[in-house]
């Protein structure tokens, strides 16, 4: 039977902390950002669901479709009224209300991120959901008797589907002893790459970053890049415009300067 010393031992790194969490939301402007975070006061962690059939005369109930629940979040409001104001002016540009007329799908979209926090500041896990907007702005009750009540304001959104990622320090050491600014890498292994690594690449593959990346990163989120054959590699090296390159050579030998996107010195040798 378990004991309360193998449950202390088992938690020695402590619990997570429901109060300590971050909302970044995409529509809102640069300079807004840190006071919309300080605002949300509540938000959710997005749900699993899973529609399955009923039962057969197996006994078998057969999934057949992955559903998003919408998720809330709560916003304090100030006397401004701009974190009210901010969701409606959203709702008004999915339904033109002059005109009756509805907004196309990729013009009113966003993306709103939850970001867990540890104690000790740093950010450990992060919920993207993609492709979301608001659903439903809830009324606010206004009464003579909360003379010491805030206004809040509470949102639900949908999104079409959302991606997690534990967050990992790289320079762990640096601040624990020099109290060093931190550096996250986002651990990859999703649930379509325990399958097969190269299917996110080819069906998904909109989800990613196009950007230019370095030698050190490549090698980290594909460790095996040797025993890839040569159109795995070839994806990867175009999802990330990596061009002027051996898409067959290892990885370590495609260039030396830490930064891909230009020819290795090998290649300039035998020139």
């Amino acid at each position: 039977m378990p004991t309360i010393e193998a449950f202390k031992a088992q938690m020695s790194k402590g619990f997570a902390r429901p109060n300590l969490f971050r909302v970044g939301i995409s529509k809102v402007k640069v300079d807004k950002i840190r006071n919309y975070q300080i605002a949300c006061f509540q938000a959710q962690i997005p749900g699993n669901n899973i529609a399955t059939t009923a039962k057969d005369i197996g006994f078998r109930s057969v999934a057949y479709q992955r559903i998003y629940p919408d998720t809330i979040l709560g916003f304090y409001v100030g006397s401004d009224l701009k974190e009210l104001k901010f969701w409606q002016d959203w709702i008004d540009i999915i339904h033109l209300q002059n005109t009756n007329q509805w907004a196309y799908y990729s013009d009113y979209v966003g993306q709103v991120e939850v970001t867990q926090i540890n104690r000790k500041g740093f950010d450990t896990y992060k919920w993207t959901l993609h492709d979301a907007y608001p659903k439903q702005v809830d009324p606010i009750q206004l009464d003579y008797g909360t003379n010491d009540a805030v206004m809040t304001c509470n949102v639900t959104l949908t999104y079409r589907h959302f991606t997690h990622n534990k967050l990992l320090i790289a320079n762990q050491k640096e601040v624990e002893v020099n109290d060093a600014q931190p550096l996250y890498a986002h651990d990859v292994r999703t649930d379509l790459n325990k399958i097969n690594p190269m299917i996110e690449l080819r069906k998904e593959g909109w989800k990613f970053d196009r950007k230019t990346i370095s030698q050190a990163t490549l090698i980290e989120m594909y460790p095996d890049w040797e025993r890839r054959s040569a159109v795995e590699r070839a994806d990867v090296l175009k999802l990330y415009n990596i061009e002027g390159l051996s898409k067959t050579g290892g990885a370590l030998h495609m260039v030396t300067t830490g930064v891909y996107g230009i020819n290795n010195e090998e290649e300039e040798e035998d020139e």
